[in-house]
């Protein structure tokens, strides 16, 4: 073994390294013990710096989903500069990169009432009570009927308005439902629609809210033994039950369960609900913010159960739906599917907007996601989700809707249990959207801001259709209304 030039020199430091080995094998050939020490050590550090990162890691997260209790989507922060507000082209994020995450969410309960009697419709400036007598003193009242045909034909539908025809108000196919939505003393006529033959008349009382027509002589017997026709006796005398405990109609079918898609709490006006949204708003179509948006979900009136929502689209994302809805407009229908007709009562033009149609419209779900308390699957639309299509609304000058349920009886549990509607445009004249008979038929009207939302329930916690939650598209006087909207159903869509 040869010395190292520090001994040679007297500095009493020694190199045991052989000539030309390797540093390792010197150490772990001369001082074993004190090499695996070593080892130990290092690989100790390693292994509690990682853990140290894992636990702060965890921590952070920990922290960033308390108070939750909803399921919203944020998009990724990666590649995003910390300094960076929005996200430009190549910052925009694949759909696929988008990630569930809790919301900061903080529901109002009842026990946070005032103790004085908050006016919300006076202190909203975007809310008036109707002008007018209240609802229930009015000779004609707003209410929905149903009809069930147990005859072997199909029928035509007549509101009698005191001409010779009437005016027509749609078909009912032998042995199936109809739904419409009418006034106290309206006169409905039946006539059969291959001879026109008149088969029934019906006056509207908001004490009965089924009319059946038939059976016939010819099918008596037969029919009267159906089970259809002894469900639907049962249905008449639950209805005469209900509506006597409750004071209000049951409207759904029947028999229903409980609604299981989440509803907010309407405890009582100006109840404030509070949600953060991870989901910011596009301010152009490659440029969305990555800053969280925080909605306060105003209850202005809790029969029927409404809410408004301020500022739920950006000036941008509010452009964009116009500008994709024109393209789709059609003259509005009322009624369902191939049965659908025009009416003097709805004089819109209206089109349908699909969530996949655009990254734009795809990223503001996962809004819609947040603010209606429900996760993205149920918002996606087709038969594995609770929604249908987005419908754009076109309202031009003396253009309306009138009085109407957005739920109707299709025969199924299935039916519509919200609609979130949103202001795209506020015209100079008219176009409110009005609940006639909130506040005990006194009836309230809405007009807030382009970007604002009006988000209200057409189902009862019990599962019956809300009757209350009968509203109207008033009329435009000035200038052009453009809204859209989003119905959700209850337990899924299904129509």
């Amino acid at each position: 073994m040869k010395a190292s030039k520090s001994e040679k020199q007297g500095k009493g430091v020694v190199s045991l390294r052989k000539t030309n080995a390797p540093v390792s094998g010197t150490l772990a050939a001369d001082h074993g013990f004190l090499g695996h020490g070593k080892l130990i050590f290092s690989f100790l550090s390693v292994v509690i710096a990682i853990s140290v990162a894992i636990y702060l890691q965890l921590k952070n997260a920990q922290e960033q989903s308390s108070n939750s209790t909803l399921i919203l989507y944020q998009s990724s922060q990666k590649n995003v500069p910390a300094s960076s507000e929005h996200a430009s082209d190549s910052e925009l994020l694949p759909l696929d990169e988008f990630v569930r995450r809790k919301a900061n969410v903080k529901l109002v309960g009842a026990e946070m009432a005032p103790e004085y009697e908050f006016d919300v419709v006076k202190e909203n400036p975007y809310i008036n009570y109707l002008p007018g007598p209240p609802m229930g003193e009015r000779r004609e009242r707003a209410m929905g009927a149903k009809f069930r045909n147990f005859l072997n034909h199909t029928l035509t539908q007549w509101w009698d308005d005191g001409s010779d025809t009437g005016v027509f108000s749609g078909v009912i196919r032998a042995d199936a439902d109809s739904t419409t939505n009418t006034y106290t003393t309206h006169v409905f006529h039946f006539r059969r629609k291959d001879t026109n033959e008149l088969v029934a008349s019906f006056t509207m009382n908001d004490d009965n809210f089924l009319y059946v027509i038939g059976p016939d002589q010819e099918g008596d017997k037969q029919v009267l033994k159906s089970k259809r026709y002894q469900d639907t006796m049962k249905e008449l005398q639950f209805m005469k039950e209900y509506h006597r405990k409750h004071g209000v109609p049951w409207l759904s079918y029947y028999p229903r369960p409980k609604p299981v898609v989440f509803m907010y709490p309407a405890d009582f006006p100006g109840q404030t609900h509070r949600v953060r949204s991870f989901v910011g708003y596009f301010n152009s179509m490659n440029e969305q913010s990555q800053q969280p948006i925080d909605f306060e979900i105003q209850v202005v009136s809790t029969k029927p159960r409404v809410l408004l929502i301020p500022k739920l689209l950006s000036p941008y994302e509010v452009d964009f739906v116009m500008d994709a809805g024109k393209k789709t407009l059609r003259e509005s229908k009322v009624g369902n599917g191939a049965d659908g007709f025009k009416s003097t009562t709805r004089t819109s033009t209206n089109g349908w907007l699909r969530r996949k149609s655009s990254q734009v419209l795809d990223r503001i779900y996962y809004r819609f996601a947040d603010v209606l308390g429900m996760t993205d699957e149920q918002l996606q639309d087709g038969p594995q989700g609770n929604v249908e299509n987005l419908q754009f609304v076109e309202y031009l000058l003396g253009q309306k809707y009138d009085p109407h349920h957005d739920f109707g009886n299709t025969g199924k549990i299935s039916q519509r249990f919200s609609t979130l509607l949103v202001y795209l445009n506020v015209p100079e004249q008219g176009g409110a959207t009005s609940f006639p008979k909130a506040y005990d038929g006194q009836g309230i009207q809405i007009k807030p801001q382009a970007g604002d939302a009006v988000l209200f329930y057409s189902m009862l916690p019990d599962g019956n259709g809300d009757d209350l939650s009968i509203h109207s598209g008033m009329p435009v006087y000035e200038g052009t209304k453009y809204i859209c909207n989003l119905w959700s159903w209850d337990p899924k869509l299904d129509y």
